[in-house]
């Protein structure tokens, strides 16, 4: 009695359009009536015409309490409109569950197909939906999602790839079904849940605000029929939380808004890869990163034309490495305000934007070890140098930093005095019409291979301004040095 008053409490009597399983007594709804013939059936006072058939509303073969909160179950899934994980398409479609690795379905899940009773969802059984049998949904309460790792997921998947299906509802859903919107969602993940699924056009509402690390890793991995992404307004990261989550997703039109201040490793590693369709991304405003946090992110977005907001100023290893890797139709730099750099923080981040014709100031006085490596490899539109303001230089820091930017034609001044091994290394290689170079350091003999091949190819002819303090005599002519039709001249503060 205890229980089935508790439970009756959070309930009221809802009408029903269709008779449902949990309609006992026939009425057309659902309501408390039906709860408390099963009730009186346990207790032995029913009506004799009530039948076990009747009041088994969970179809376990046996008649408690566990029925009596099925239809209160009902009840609140009625009232509150459940958002169920849901599948719809115009033609009949098969879903079947794939198993990747050691994993094992949670028990909790379940399917239901034209709103009939719910039926365990087990891997490999393929279920028809769609067209005249309806809407498929899911629904279950596993913590930790349909996966555990990113080697160990559930895949759904569909049998023809010509129908188009749709999927909406709440994916927390299957976290916890009874109390979705306040579902403990710290150890759910969906690794890969909708890898290949080239025939998908909607995602499903992803709100949660607390994620485990490589929650959506790979999540809509080759969807390539998606054209808006879900929302994402969870404010703290976690590593590899959106690694790979819409790789290869040539449809995606634009990004969603990411408005998480703090991040994590990795936390946007590949998330747009190969997204050749976007067009626009959002601002990226966070102002603590992690490292590789931006790490491939719109890597090969060959139509991104503006790139987002970056205004953090201190950043972690690996933070940009190969964001815009291949976006060549990307025109302007973002701006790059940040002073404090970390080991490789730009690495290969504007490879081969070949559209790109002015980039913003580098304001960093002090670098980072490979911080502009290969930075602007390939940026053929390039036209001059970003003002680089840096006196101290470091490892590797400009390592092929403007290699074959064939579009130069100026640089603007190197300040620093004193070299680092390596740091000028390839730096202009391949830049057929640069000519007009100032470099002021006044030990260019000191740091190993500091200026190896620094000027490979670059214009025949041309000017290269020095520090005072050093000799003209210094500079060999060759690669190495200076070419030799070029004239060499003091620098003018």
């Amino acid at each position: 009695m205890i229980l089935f008053n508790a439970v009756a409490l959070c309930c009221s009597m809802v009408m029903a359009s269709v008779i449902l399983p949990a309609d006992v007594n026939n009425d057309g709804i659902v309501s408390k009536e039906d709860a408390t013939l099963i009730y009186n059936f346990i207790c032995g006072t029913a009506d004799t015409s009530i039948t076990t058939d009747m009041v088994d509303v969970n179809s376990d073969g046996k008649v408690n309490t566990a029925d009596v909160v099925e239809v209160y179950l009902k009840l609140n899934e009625i009232a509150n409109n459940i958002p169920y994980l849901t599948f719809s398409a115009n033609e009949t479609q098969i879903m079947t569950i794939k198993i990747k690795g050691t994993y094992t379905l949670d028990e909790s899940l379940e399917y239901s197909v034209n709103d009939s009773e719910w039926a365990r969802l087990t891997a490999s059984t393929p279920i028809s939906f769609g067209g005249d049998y309806g809407t498929l949904r899911m629904r279950g309460t596993s913590s930790t999602g349909m996966a555990t790792d990113f080697t160990k997921y559930a895949q759904i998947t569909f049998d023809s790839k010509n129908i188009l299906v749709a999927c909406s509802g709440d994916i927390r859903t299957l976290v916890d079904y009874t109390n979705y919107s306040s579902a403990d969602t710290d150890e759910a993940r969906f690794c890969y849940l909708f890898n290949g699924c080239t025939n998908l056009t909607s995602a499903p509402e992803l709100p949660a605000d607390a994620l485990a690390e490589r929650c959506y890793y790979g999540m809509f991995y080759g969807c390539t029929n998606l054209t808006l992404p879900p929302a994402l307004p969870a404010t703290s990261l976690k590593a590899s939380c959106y690694y790979s989550m819409f790789y290869g997703c040539t449809g995606l039109t634009t990004t969603p808004s990411l408005s998480a201040d703090t991040l994590a490793d990795m936390c946007y590693y590949n998330m747009f890869y190969g997204c050749k369709s976007l067009t626009t991304a959002h601002n990226l405003l966070a102002s603590t990163l992690a490292k590789s946090c931006y790490a491939n992110m719109f890597y090969g977005c060959t139509a991104l034309t503006n790139a987002p907001a970056l205004p953090a100023t201190t950043l972690e290893a690996n933070c940009y490495e190969k964001m815009f890797y291949g976006c060549s139709s990307l025109i302007t730099a973002p701006a790059l305000p940040a002073t404090t750099l970390a080991e490789k923080c730009y690495y290969y981040m504007f490879r081969d934007c070949s559209a790109m014709t002015t980039s913003s100031e580098l304001p960093a006085t002090t670098l980072a070890k490979s911080c502009y490596e290969y930075m602007f490899y390939g940026c053929t539109g390039l036209e001059t140098t970003p003002t680089i303001l840096a006196t101290t230089v470091a490892e590797r820091c400009c390592y092929g930093m403007f290699y074959n930017c064939t579009g130069l034609t100026t640089a603007t001044p190197l300040y620093a005095s004193t070299l680092a091994e390596k740091c000028y290394y390839y730096m202009f290689r391949g830049c057929t019409n640069l000519n007009n170079i100032t470099m002021l350091a006044n030990d260019i003999i000191s740091a190993s291979g500091c200026l190896t091949n620094w000027v490979d190819r670059v214009a025949a002819t041309g000017t290269l301004f020095k520090a005072t303090e050093i000799d003209e005599s210094a500079f060999s002519r060759d690669k190495n040095g200076i070419p030799n039709g070029w004239t060499i001249e003091n620098y003018n503060r």
